[in-house]
């Protein structure tokens, strides 16, 4: 008879978590754990400990108690595991003429994101959003650009990624290069 059921619990990606069970009855006891319907090997304690979680130990769980008269399992619980946020789309470096428009964009996943670009190493203020735009590009402008990408969890940051000033001569001869390619 279980005196303690496993809890459904949430725990960020990284971080050490545990369930567990306590039982009356006649023992001893043998434990084992189960994570979507299989048997977890070595887990045969009334704690099963899960040291630096991933989304692999996202899942359902339950402990099967038995004794020299049979054995009976747990509730089944809930192990979420809320994770860093995961680039998809990274941003591109693009080439652009002065006084032309730049757009860097990014996609991501893992819940509540915000957005932080920064040029070199430098935030660049009210840059918030999942695209960058750049209208009337100057000089000054090119150089690196990355994104830091976060939640709750941790962020991730984008690797660096290339602002060009071309002038129309590099671009048109961009173009001849992409249209003799193609």
């Amino acid at each position: 008879h279980f005196l303690t059921q496993p809890l459904s619990t949430v725990v960020d990606e990284g971080n050490d978590t545990s369930l567990s069970v306590s039982v009356s009855g006649t023992g001893p006891f043998d434990y084992q754990w189960e994570k979507n319907g299989a048997s977890i090997p070595n887990a045969t304690s009334a704690v099963l400990t899960i040291l630096a979680a991933t989304g692999d130990d996202a899942g359902s769980y339950r402990c099967v108690v038995g004794n020299a008269v049979g054995s009976v399992p747990s509730e089944e619980v809930v192990l979420t595991v809320k994770l860093v946020p995961v680039i998809s789309t990274p941003p591109q470096s693009i080439g652009v003429v002065l006084n032309g428009r730049a757009i860097f964009s990014v996609t991501a996943e893992g819940g509540n994101l915000s957005y932080q670009w920064l040029r070199g190493d430098v935030e660049l203020p009210g840059a918030t959003q999942a695209s960058l735009v750049l209208s009337r590009v100057q000089p000054a402008s090119g150089g690196t650009y990355r994104v830091r990408v976060s939640n709750d969890v941790g962020f991730v940051m984008s690797d660096a990624v290339e602002l060009k000033i071309l002038s129309w001569r590099e671009l048109a001869g961009y173009y001849q290069a992409v249209l003799e390619h193609d």
